[in-house]
């Protein structure tokens, strides 16, 4: 619009460079070029050791300036650092410029990136959005929602996030949303819709997956009721005895014979306790190995390590995708794991069973996880 300005960040590279390079920027932007500066400046020294270098274009539109379109071009040129005769231009430098001056407020909204990362199904969902403010405006987000969509492309859940971020006219700005997470674990897609007010100003689709729940589950030995209440009786029993025996030496008149069932007492009342405790800790660690499961633990001053039941390993069989959509395959057999493929309807491979998943090894040689809920057997 007339008498607007916004700027535009341009990231510039330069590799392989053994020494300092001079930069230039040339320009033909007819009819436009003195509303046009660049920061730093049009010439600059590229350092050696920059891994990039942000060339910002700043645009000053005149208040009296025609309403039109203006086109035009930026290139930018390199000194050779190695011979300082010749001029190289950077491949991919020429950057076209296309610039429609209007009276209308124009709103659109660009979703540079989105992604989700992996995360326990018991832990709040976080969005990373880069956004660009392609309008003529400023543009606020009041909301945010996100369609889940599940491995069949059914509607799973609605999330909703209220929130109040603002992009100047021809800005960039990247955000974190927060969503009250109920999913299960298991791969989806995200349908990312962005509004201002009730209007629907941006959208985009990506997948993501949710772990399972980070729930920590106590391991800490609880003794048994009626294992309890025997160690409560043989305490009272212990305790009577000690009485007894008190009450015979006072009797009796005999100190060095009371002082001396006092201390047996005394040994004999901790290791009752101990013995107790050794039995529950036994009860335990048998009912662990009686369901095969894998435990470690101090009976009676020895170790246990018993291993897990091995199964016969399964030859692979020919499988396909069944259902419709796309699906995630992970590098290992856990939703958090590094997402390595997509696989469609129609595509088949072989697959070996491990839990939950199959193994499944692509065309290409590739070996990636897949949830067993996406695939079947050919007959």
């Amino acid at each position: 619009m007339p008498g607007s300005s916004y700027e535009y960040p341009i990231t510039f590279q330069l590799q392989d460079l053994t020494s300092d390079a001079k930069v230039t920027i040339s320009t033909e932007l007819t009819g436009f070029d003195n509303w046009i500066t660049f920061l730093p400046s049009k010439e600059f020294i590229y350092k050696s050791d920059l891994e990039k270098q942000i060339i910002t274009v700043k645009v000053d539109v005149p208040t009296d300036a025609i309403v039109q379109n203006y086109k035009g071009y930026i290139r930018i040129n390199v000194v050779d650092p190695t011979n300082q005769a010749m001029t190289s231009i950077v491949s991919g430098s020429r950057i076209d410029v296309s610039l429609d001056l209007t009276t209308k407020v124009i709103e659109k909204l660009d979703i540079v990136a989105a992604s989700i990362d992996s995360f326990k199904a018991d832990s709040p969902l976080s969005l990373m959005i880069n956004l660009h403010n392609v309008g003529n405006g400023n543009l606020t987000i009041t909301k945010a929602t996100i369609n889940v969509i599940g491995t069949d492309n059914s509607e799973v859940a609605t999330l909703n996030s209220d929130t109040n971020i603002t992009i100047p006219a021809f800005s960039f700005k990247e955000s974190t949303l927060e969503f009250t997470n109920k999913l299960e674990a298991g791969s989806y897609k995200a349908n990312i819709v962005l509004f201002k007010g009730s209007e629907i100003i941006a959208s985009q689709t990506i997948p993501f997956s949710v772990d399972k729940s980070s729930a920590i589950v106590s391991t800490t030995p609880v003794l048994d009721s009626n294992l309890s209440l025997v160690i409560i009786v043989l305490i009272v029993i212990a305790f009577l005895i000690l009485a007894y025996i008190v009450f015979i030496g006072i009797r009796n008149n005999s100190k060095k014979n009371t002082v001396t069932m006092v201390l047996l007492s005394a040994l004999v009342l901790p290791m009752i306790a101990y013995l107790g405790y050794q039995y529950q800790q036994y009860s335990l660690t048998k009912s662990m190995l009686d369901n095969n499961q894998k435990v470690e633990k101090a009976i009676l001053g020895v170790s246990i390590d018993v291993a897990e039941p091995t199964t016969a390993v399964e030859e692979p069989s020919f499988k396909t995708i069944t259902d419709k959509g796309e699906y995630i395959v992970f590098e290992k057999a856990d939703y958090n794991s590094k997402q390595i493929a997509l696989v469609k309807a129609g595509d088949n491979f072989n697959a070996v069973e491990d839990g939950d998943w199959y193994k499944i090894t692509l065309e290409n040689n590739t070996v990636g996880y897949l949830p067993k809920t996406s695939i079947k057997s050919v007959n």
